[in-house]
């Protein structure tokens, strides 16, 4: 039996997430790296430390990294006595831990830590994956699960990479690389975290980003206006699109405004006869933007249509000036993280779920398994491969449409008895093929025929 030493690169990403464990945990700034991590994986934000006792029960040595979480990775720095710079700690630290842990395998849970341009004044223009097997070369195999279509530049340099819906695997195969399916999943552990079921106290629940100004931002809203629907979520996002959107507005209006002098004066050029033109190109005192429309005239004659005064301009969806917890207060509430997240999903009857644009036709987020995990029945957005994971109106409920949406969320909420089967089966199903252990195996297997 072949068993090696792998460590996993997780980021923490929110920093809401540090907040609420440092408000659960006195003293945490003074506790050891081992007693930080412990707290962050206990919470069990995003990633417990499921994967690494999944893969210590398959045989082999495995450790947990938040390469991000600031004060821990700090605090570990200091206790090895690793020298740090204030704007490339990420990077130096966790290189220091490799070099120290000396792993087999390097896991990235996501692409992000391979973002282009992170870590640009050290690594330049080089992929942190392809730098780390050249760092150690102790390193065999590096291996990557991409929850999302990534840039094909975060992936360059992964040996082996895992993507979590049949889309994503199609998105990779077309720029030429391989990839392995292999879904998110649901950390059964919660429920002994939580000691079991939980009363349901909640009709119809969403906990998460509302993507604004996306479609599911809009579909909120309107649920919010036809149904009992809570939701708990942060207004940053919500903040953010509408400065976005005030900043696209002002870049619009600017180019428009660009464009409907450009086409005057190419109106008027396509007037002037063409050796006067020509004597325009020449003159190398004309202003560049000037003879640059001149160019533009002698390659082509044919004249652009004037935006005149009456031109649409194309400005992204606009958002209400009120964010959705100041327009419904009685339905929104604070974010939630860890094991807050999961108790308000086993608390709910129905768990509303909707993929971003980003999904490109499938479903697999996490909340698709969180959701049956904790036994809550699952109200989805269709998805071409739902049939590989759940059998709908038996373990899930799905919808294509807000009014489908708002007319399943009634039958649930008056029919008890059904919604219950479906929560029950739902949760079994996920239990049975769709936790941690179920992907660590398949990741194992995958490993194990690369080494």
């Amino acid at each position: 039996m072949i068993s090696y030493k792998i460590v996993r690169l997780s980021g923490s990403h929110y920093p809401s997430i540090l907040e609420a464990i440092i408000g659960a945990n006195l003293g945490f700034n003074k506790k050891t790296y081992r007693e930080q991590l412990d707290c962050l994986l206990d919470y069990r934000a995003l990633y417990s430390d499921s994967f690494s006792r999944s893969m210590q029960a398959l045989g082999n040595q495995a450790k947990e990294i938040i390469w991000d979480l600031e004060i821990t990775q700090k605090t570990w720095a200091l206790e090895n006595g690793v020298r740090f710079s204030s704007d490339n700690w990420i990077l130096e630290i966790l290189f220091a831990q490799i070099e120290k842990y000396r792993p087999d395998v390097v896991y990235f849970q996501g692409t992000e830590l391979c973002a282009p341009g992170r870590f640009a004044s050290t690594l330049g223009g080089g992929n942190i994956a392809t730098i780390l097997k050249e760092r150690f070369p102790f390193i065999r195999l590096v291996a990557m699960f991409s929850g999302f279509p990534s840039l094909i530049s975060r992936v360059r340099g992964v040996d082996l990479l895992f993507a979590c819906t049949p889309a994503i695997v199609e998105h990779y195969r077309k720029a030429g690389i391989n990839s392995v399916l292999c879904y998110h999943a649901f950390d059964e552990d919660v429920l002994l975290a939580l000691k079991g079921k939980l009363e349901t106290t909640y009709d119809v629940t969403f906990v998460g980003s509302t993507q604004a100004p996306g479609e599911r931002y809009w579909m909120l809203s309107e649920l919010i206006e036809h149904t009992p629907l809570k939701i708990w979520t942060d207004n940053r996002d919500e903040n953010e699109a509408r400065e976005r959107y005030l900043q696209d507005v002002r870049k619009t209006v600017r180019q428009s405004a660009r464009t409907k002098i450009r086409n005057q004066v190419r109106s008027i050029l396509e007037l002037v006869e063409r050796r006067q033109i020509k004597r325009i190109a020449a003159n190398r005192l004309a202003p560049a933007v000037l003879r640059n429309i001149v160019d533009e005239v002698l390659d082509s004659k044919t004249a652009i249509e004037s935006t005149g005064g009456n031109s649409e301009l194309k400005i992204p969806r606009k958002l209400p000036r009120k964010n959705l917890a100041e327009l419904y207060p009685e339905r929104c509430e604070s974010p939630v993280n860890g094991l807050d997240y999961f108790k308000v999903i086993g608390r709910s009857r129905v768990s509303l779920n909707k993929h971003t644009e980003r999904s490109l036709g499938d479903v697999g987020n996490l909340r698709l398994f969180e959701a049956t995990g904790m036994g809550s029945c699952l109200l989805t957005d269709y998805g071409r491969n739902i049939h590989h994971l759940f059998e709908p109106d038996t373990e899930i409920v799905m919808y294509r449409s807000v009014g489908e949406a708002i007319e399943k969320i009634g039958f649930l909420l008056e029919n008890e008895s059904a919604r219950e089967a479906i929560a029950i089966a739902g949760q079994r199903k996920t239990l049975k093929s769709h936790t941690i252990w179920n992907r660590c195996q398949l990741i194992n297997e995958n490993l194990k025929a690369r080494l």
